[in-house]
C-alpha cells in the first residue's frame, strides 16, 4: 500500500466530518471543508517527511585551497535616517480617534569600525579562519601577496573610510602546494531506506559497536578517512583533493581484523556513500566495496592492498593510478526503481496527529456552531396579562 495509506487515513475523519454535518447543523458546509484540507495537509507533511527521514543522507567531497584574502580593520563614517512618532487624528466628533505613525526627522552621522577579516577560498568554498589559520595557509601557498585596493564602503548612506588600511591582500598559490579540504553534501538514498534490498543484513548493537563509525567531515580541514594507522592522513585526504574534483570519489582506508568484520561494516555502512570506495584490509585479505561501475578497480585494489601490506605512503600514488584508469561512479538514477514503504511507527504517529488535529477542528466548528446558533436564537418578550 505504500503511503497511499496515509491519504486513506486521510479520508476518515472526512467521512466522519461530513455525517456531523449532515446530521448536526452547528458544523456549517466550509467549516467541513476545512476540517477535510486540514487531513490532507497533515497526511501530505507525514509522506513528506517519511521519506525525508528515509532517505536524507550526505557524502563527502573533497577539494583544495586556492587562495587566501585578507582585509584590514578600517573605520566607517556614515549617515542614518533618524525618525520620530507623531500623532494624528481621523474623524469627528464621536468618531475621532488619534494614530501614531513615524516620520522621517533628520540624518545624524554615525562611525563604526569593520574588524580584520580573513578568508580562504577553496574549490568547494569559501570560509573565514582565525589569523594563526591564515598566517599557517598563507605560508604553504607560497606567502606571495599581492596589495590591490579594497571595497571601503556599505549600502549606507554617504558611507565612506576616515581612517585604516584601504588596500586588500591576496595570496594565490605559488607553491604547488595541494591543502586538502572537504565538506559533507546532502543526497536522497534510497539504498538507505532499503538495505535488505542489497542483503546488508542488520547487525546487533554488540556487533555495531565494535566497528568504526562512519567518518562524517566535522572539520573541514581534517577528515578521519584514513583509519589504516600506517598511512599519513596529509597524504591520504591529498590524494582525496585532486581525485575528488575529476573522479567525484571518496577514499576511505582501514584496517580491519578479519574480512568477516569488513563484511560487516560494509553492512553497517549500507555500502557506503554514493562516491565512496572503502579499502579494507588485514594481514593477509583485502576487500574493497562502494559503488562503482567498475569491478576491475576493485580487483586491482584489492591485489595492491594485499602487494603493500603493511602500508606505507608509497602505496598511494598507486592507488591514484588505478582510480584515474579504471574508477567510474555508479549512476545513482539506477535505484530510482526502489520501492519505499514507511514504517508501523509513521502510521501510528500519523494517526496520532490525525486524532489531535481533527478533534481540535472538530471542537473548534462545534463552538463556532454554538456561537451561531446563540446569534441566531429569537427573541422573546415576556407577556402580559392586560385583562386585569
Amino acid at each position: 500500500m505504500g503511503f497511499t495509506g496515509f491519504y486513506l487515513m486521510a479520508l476518515l475523519p472526512i467521512v466522519i466530518g461530513f455525517g456531523l454535518w449532515l446530521l448536526n447543523h452547528r458544523i456549517a458546509l466550509w467549516e467541513w471543508l476545512l476540517t477535510g484540507v486540514l487531513a490532507f495537509i497533515v497526511a501530505g507533511c507525514f509522506h513528506a517527511g517519511a521519506i525525508s527521514g528515509m532517505t536524507d543522507d550526505q557524502e563527502v567531497w573533497s577539494g583544495q585551497v586556492l587562495s587566501t584574502h585578507y582585509r584590514p580593520e578600517w573605520r566607517e563614517r556614515y549617515k542614518e535616517a533618524v525618525y520620530r512618532t507623531e500623532i494624528y487624528y481621523t474623524g469627528t466628533g464621536k468618531n475621532r480617534q488619534s494614530h501614531t505613525r513615524r516620520v522621517f526627522s533628520h540624518y545624524e552621522t554615525r562611525h563604526r569600525t569593520h574588524p580584520d577579516e580573513w578568508t580562504v577560498n577553496t574549490t568547494l568554498f569559501s570560509t573565514e579562519v582565525s589569523q594563526s589559520k591564515y598566517e599557517q595557509i598563507r605560508r604553504e601557498l607560497g606567502a606571495r601577496t599581492k596589495a590591490a585596493p579594497g571595497r571601503r564602503t556599505t549600502g549606507s548612506m554617504s558611507s565612506t573610510m576616515v581612517s585604516g588600511d584601504p588596500n586588500d591582500y591576496d595570496t594565490g598559490n605559488t607553491s604547488g602546494a595541494i591543502i586538502p579540504v572537504a565538506k559533507n553534501v546532502s543526497f536522497e538514498n534510497r539504498v538507505k531506506a532499503s538495505p535488505s534490498t542489497f542483503s546488508y543484513r542488520q547487525l546487533t548493537p554488540e556487533e555495531s559497536a565494535k566497528l568504526y563509525d562512519y567518518p562524517y567531515i566535522g572539520d573541514a580541514w581534517s577528515t578521519g578517512r584514513n583509519l589504516s594507522g600506517t598511512l599519513s592522513t596529509r597524504k591520504w585526504d591529498e590524494l582525496n583533493a585532486r581525485l575528488g574534483p575529476t573522479k567525484h570519489v571518496n577514499l576511505i582506508v582501514v584496517r580491519l581484523k578479519t574480512p568477516e568484520e569488513a563484511r560487516a561494516l560494509e553492512a553497517k555502512w549500507i555500502g557506503g556513500k554514493k562516491n565512496d570506495l572503502v579499502l579494507t584490509y588485514g594481514e593477509s585479505w583485502s576487500y574493497v566495496f562502494g559503488w562503482t561501475e567498475s569491478t576491475l578497480a576493485k580487483t586491482k585494489l584489492e591485489s595492491l592492498l594485499r602487494y603493500h601490506y603493511p602500508l606505507d605512503d608509497r602505496f598511494i600514488p598507486e592507488v591514484e593510478k588505478v582510480i584515474v584508469a579504471h574508477y567510474k561512479m555508479v549512476d545513482w538514477h539506477k535505484f530510482d526503481y526502489l520501492d519505499l514503504k514507511p514504517r508501523t511507527a509513521h502510521y501510528w504517529w500519523l494517526a496520532l496527529t490525525m486524532f489531535l488535529t481533527q478533534a481540535g477542528a472538530m471542537t473548534w466548528a462545534f463552538m463556532n456552531g454554538e456561537n451561531r446558533v446563540r446569534r441566531m436564537r429569537p427573541i422573546t418578550y415576556p407577556k402580559y396579562n392586560y385583562a386585569s
